[in-house]
């Protein structure tokens, strides 16, 4: 079980945010059991906004999937899984 992505999210950002993506960006997270969380960055040195949350009684399982999306149509994804994070999957 995955505690919480939000950190792996924030190194998805910088990521994206070094790749010269457009902000703001939308950034899902959804574990294969359902559970979900969305939130929207807005830019640097801000919090992200939580959109969405859905937690099934086991959190969040391996793998997740993280699905960012820029304001220009870009999109990165990334896999969380017990092997460790990877962009770009």
């Amino acid at each position: 079980m995955l505690e919480d992505p939000t950190e792996f999210m924030t190194e998805l950002v910088q990521h994206c945010l070094d790749s010269k993506m457009k902000l703001p960006f939308v950034i899902c997270g959804i574990g294969i059991n359902g559970s979900v969380l969305a939130y929207r960055f807005r830019e640097p040195g801000t919090d992200m906004e939580l959109l969405a949350h859905h937690f099934e009684a086991d959190g969040f399982v391996f793998p997740v999937r993280l699905i960012l999306l820029d304001a220009a149509g870009g999109m990165e994804v990334a896999n969380l899984d017990p092997g460790g994070p990877e962009i770009g999957q």
